[in-house]
């Protein structure tokens, strides 16, 4: 497997980069203790990568890959080859720009290189190229990487998943809406009875 990533903006280090620095200036956070005492020349953003969402609406709807929205770009942030928190750049509401959007320190950052470790294991991926993406899916607190190429897509969700998947596990597209359909028309089912 050719794992590659689609071309990134030229401004997304350098929004990332002044996102860091006003993080360090308010203590207090998860992720200001994940960099604190690090000064932003030894941090690297690296691994670039587009960032889908889906609602549960189109889950429910069995819809997927069709239905994902681009919502920006995530980097992993490194302190020389250890990975220290994920940072996001989106589009501001009302223009094109990009802006800087948060910055983490959870179970998803090392979730994200465990799973491209495994992925260049399995042979189901060998018989491509895939550019990495990552999928969330807001209304399931689902977050998975997506490993996508003209003629296939597959879906390995990080830890911690819901119990209708597996850690690490690779979907297909079919798979993965079989796998959470159900959780979806409840979500839907609860939000409509609160209404």
């Amino acid at each position: 497997m050719l794992l590659h990533a689609a071309e990134a903006p030229k401004e997304g280090i350098k929004i990332v980069g002044s996102g860091l620095a006003g993080l360090l200036r308010h203590s207090g956070s998860s992720t200001y203790g994940a960099i604190s005492g690090i000064s932003t020349g030894e941090l690297t953003a690296a691994l670039p990568h587009p960032v889908y969402f889906v609602g549960v609406n189109d889950l429910a709807a069995a819809r997927l890959v069709d239905a994902a929205v681009f919502s920006g770009w995530r980097y992993i942030i490194l302190h020389h080859d250890r990975p220290l928190l994920s940072a996001g750049v989106t589009f501001s509401s009302n223009t094109e720009s990009l802006e800087f959007s948060h910055a983490s320190a959870g179970p998803f950052v090392a979730g994200t290189i465990e799973g491209i470790r495994r992925a260049g294991k399995l042979k189901k991926l060998e018989q491509d190229d895939f550019e990495l993406r990552l999928l969330e899916v807001p209304g399931l607190a689902v977050v998975s990487l997506w490993f996508h190429s003209v003629g296939h897509d597959f879906f390995m969700p990080l830890s911690p998943v819901r119990k209708a998947l597996v850690s690490y596990k690779l979907y297909s597209e079919a798979a993965l809406v079989e796998a959470l359909m159900e959780s979806a028309g409840k979500r839907i089912e609860v939000t409509d009875a609160r209404a």
